[in-house]
């Protein structure tokens, strides 16, 4: 969470892998994120 936000403040870019519900495939993204938001369990990138 500390780099996530430090990625945010510095305008960097950051690379995240996931896993979908349906089938086994891996997604990889590439993201810019503008701020950490949450909500009741969840985070959320933004």
């Amino acid at each position: 969470m500390i780099s996530l936000a430090g990625a945010i403040n510095d305008n960097h870019v950051i690379q995240i892998k996931y896993g979908k519900l349906k089938g086994k495939d891996t997604v990889e993204r590439r993201l810019e994120p503008l701020a950490i938001m949450f909500s009741e369990y969840y985070f959320y990138v933004v």
